[in-house]
């Protein structure tokens, strides 16, 4: 006698269920008790500060290398001589020392906005890609996290702008789990919404160093 049309149907769509699983076994989100988004970059052989602080979560396809980051705004800041833009959501490939087919991130060149799609470590060197140049980097400039507003330098700023009521960065993303900067402490009088105002700076005297480690 054939089994029953429910245990027929049972049957059948377990295996479905089970391959269903081991298909997407392999996409890693920081919602699961993951890595961070910055110790998988340690991971693939990428320093920490190659992401600004601010990643609230990522989804990463161990399989493929396909990554998506999410920031929790739009970031920009200086480093020396460049000004980057990060795009709330970030794009790419990620393998072992190589970034690809990145999107969302902006370096400007003299009067250009340019999309930096590759980054390759060689050794202790870091070559930013975009596309039409590369540029060579040490990649121990990178191994603390920057900060949106003021990059590695939040401790040489003196003043903040106030918009809409709202300081503009220099304040860290304290639900991170990094970065070991210097905590930015805003000292204000008075705010007056939807103005532009100038507001001094007073910076902690000592490095706030992040609990969670860091493997070298």
């Amino acid at each position: 006698m054939g089994l029953p049309f429910r245990s027929r149907s049972m049957a059948v769509l377990w295996p479905t269920f089970f391959f269903l699983a081991l298909s997407t076994s392999s996409v890693v989100n920081a919602a699961d008790d993951a890595p961070t988004v910055y110790e998988v970059l340690q991971e693939y052989g990428f320093p920490i500060g190659l992401l600004p602080t601010g990643a609230t979560s990522y989804e990463l396809d161990k399989s493929t290398g396909k990554f998506t980051v999410h920031l929790n705004s739009t970031c920009s800041f200086k480093i020396d001589s460049y000004e980057l833009k990060y795009r709330s959501t970030i794009e790419g490939v990620i393998a072992k020392d190589k970034l690809s087919k990145l999107s969302g991130i902006q370096v400007k060149v003299l009067i250009l906005w340019l999309s930096i799609a590759e980054v390759i470590r060689d050794v202790d060197e870091l070559e930013f890609s975009v596309g039409i140049s590369s540029a060579d980097f040490p990649a121990s400039n990178f191994d603390e996290c920057p900060a949106c507003g003021c990059g590695f330098d939040c401790e040489d700023v003196n003043f903040r702008e106030l918009q809409n009521g709202v300081a503009t960065p220099c304040l860290l993303n304290q639900t991170s789990s990094y970065p070991p900067f210097n905590l930015c402490l805003l000292s204000l009088s008075a705010i007056a919404p939807n103005t532009n105002t100038r507001i001094p700076v007073k910076l902690a005297t000592s490095q706030q160093k992040s609990t969670k480690s860091i493997s070298k």
